[in-house]
């Protein structure tokens, strides 16, 4: 996908304004820095990709470091925890509801992470075969 377009400039606006208002809301959390940090350094590739400086490296490293940190939280079983009810209320039900909240979150910063690498990978690849 070429990062001139549209659909793509417009996907990756819209994750990187999603993750600059994930972390805006981390500044009420009881640990706001480090929950802050994934989600601005999310945010960071979406805005290289929107305005055509792209790079794989640093998605890459942003999804490896969220999705190890959502593994944590999957261990001690926030997977468990029924979809629906991590909605049912918008205050904190109990530690696992908040953690399997935290783990998809991370889960969301780790795809869309994924995406953009391999949007970045296939990119160079193609410009170097031609």
């Amino acid at each position: 996908m070429h990062p001139g377009n549209p659909v793509w400039k417009t996907a990756n606006a819209f994750m990187g304004a999603l993750f600059i208002f994930a972390a805006s809301l981390q500044l009420n959390d009881a640990d706001p820095l480090r929950w802050f940090a994934i989600y601005m350094a999310a945010a960071l590739p979406c805005w290289l990709e929107w305005t055509q400086r792209p790079r794989w490296l640093i998605p890459a490293i942003v999804g490896a470091v969220s999705f190890s940190w959502a593994m944590v939280y999957a261990l001690r079983g926030a997977w468990t925890v029924p979809f629906g009810e991590m909605f049912a209320e918008w205050e904190m039900k109990n530690q696992q509801v908040l953690e399997t909240r935290e783990m998809f979150g991370l889960l969301v910063i780790t795809s869309w992470m994924l995406a953009l690498a391999a949007v970045n990978v296939l990119r160079r690849r193609r410009s170097s075969h031609s």
